[in-house]
């Protein structure tokens, strides 16, 4: 498909599900009333936003949709009852389908996935997606944050860059290649390359949004999800109860999957990414062997 027929193809899709966006929104429009903040996720592919948005979504004044990309409707100029209603018929299909993805359940038994009591918390968890509309269509930020009519506050979820770059690598052939161009001596390249224009979308967020965004390292989290679940909550404005935090903390992996054991890696590759890190603060004490 052309690039021309491919645009042509995304514009009808919007043009199709606008219609049952707008109708859907005016239906549940006071389901929305209540909303203080709009909540996104920004980062990289496999870093585990999945996980992250699902115990979000399991808080009962929370719904979090699941690769839902947000700021694609936003761009196409959806109104605030629209998202709003695009998020929750998101979230409960998810939950409908028994929240599996890529192998693994992030179901929350006993919670709120798919539902809530006032919904005071709406989004999305799509990180990467939100990362390439920043880089390529900056001026979706503005854009949604005037449609929501609330603070829009973004998670910026980080883990080891060679975890990261391994994955990327093993799925090379999905990445966007608008954010690097197609001119890398090998697959490790490219990868290399993809992840660090994605560290500079979250520079370029964090001098725009100030205090509304908050680095969640992976690491930590899986091992104390209580504390950090509890403190990205009050990030967003949530109060999270002991019963809540604890029944989220029970699917918490045991400890991060470290993708980079299951590549080689040469000591050029590893030092040259260590290079890198060390231009990004939120890096800082990330390496090959930590």
């Amino acid at each position: 498909m052309s690039g021309l027929a491919e645009t042509g193809a995304k514009a009808l899709q919007l043009a199709r599900i606008f219609p049952g966006a707008l109708y859907g929104g005016l239906r549940e429009r006071r389901l929305f009333e209540r909303i203080e903040t709009c909540c996104l996720f920004i980062g990289y592919p496999r870093s585990g936003h999945s996980l992250i948005g699902s115990l979000v979504d399991a808080h009962p004044a929370a719904v979090l949709a699941h690769e839902l990309d947000l700021l694609k409707y936003a761009h196409a100029r959806f109104g605030r009852a629209q998202l709003c209603h695009l998020a929750l018929a998101n979230s409960r299909a998810f939950t409908a389908s028994g929240r599996t993805w890529s192998g693994y359940s992030y179901a929350v038994p006993g919670q709120w996935q798919g539902r809530f009591e006032t919904l005071r918390v709406i989004g999305d968890k799509h990180g990467e997606s939100t990362s390439i509309r920043l880089k390529l269509t900056p001026e979706v930020l503005p854009r949604i944050e005037k449609a929501m009519g609330v603070p829009v506050k973004f998670v910026h979820v980080v883990r080891n860059p060679y975890d990261n770059i391994a994955t990327i690598e093993k799925h090379i052939g999905r990445i966007t290649w608008d954010l690097i161009g197609r001119r890398h001596d090998s697959s490790r390249a490219a990868a290399v390359a993809y992840y660090f224009a994605l560290c500079d979308v979250v520079v370029f967020a964090r001098e725009r949004l100030g205090a509304n965004i908050l680095d969640v390292h992976h690491e930590t989290f899986v091992g104390a999800p209580q504390a950090e679940l509890g403190k990205l909550c009050r990030f967003l404005g949530l109060e999270p109860s002991p019963e809540y935090l604890q029944a989220c903390a029970r699917i918490v992996f045991p400890s991060p999957h470290r993708s980079r054991d299951e590549t080689a890696w040469d000591t050029r590759s590893i030092d040259a990414v260590a290079r890198r890190i060390d231009g990004y603060p939120f890096l800082a004490n990330y390496a090959f062997d930590a």
